[in-house]
């Protein structure tokens, strides 16, 4: 079962916001629905402003110890031509992927 949510917002903000929604092919209930979805994920407002009032915490998000977890997990298991990015490597990655690019280039040639 869904629910109907109401909100008053300026007759401008919202003709600009349609319209920018219409050319990313979103609807104003794709957009609510994702601040929901934000806000029980964050549990703070999408942006630095709200009703022209800084929040607490300014522009500056946190990640979660959940979150913060996960994102250590992924890089644990991020490597590219056998090199382990969680280790600190002096290369970056796309330095690596370029040269696994040129390694296979070579080895057709």
């Amino acid at each position: 079962m869904d629910a109907i949510v109401a909100a008053r917002v300026p007759v401008e903000v919202k003709e600009r916001g349609n319209s920018m929604l219409a050319s990313i092919g979103a609807t104003p209930t794709q957009l609510i629905n994702s601040a929901y979805r934000y806000v029980l994920a964050f549990g703070s407002l999408p942006c630095a402003e709200h009703d022209g009032r800084p929040t607490e915490t300014g522009t500056t998000r946190r990640l979660s110890a959940e979150q913060r977890e996960r994102l250590e997990a992924q890089m644990l298991s991020l490597k590219v031509s056998g090199h382990d990015y969680s280790q600190g490597g002096t290369k970056t990655l796309k330095q690596a992927i370029e040269e696994k690019r040129k390694a296979e280039h070579a080895a057709l040639a």
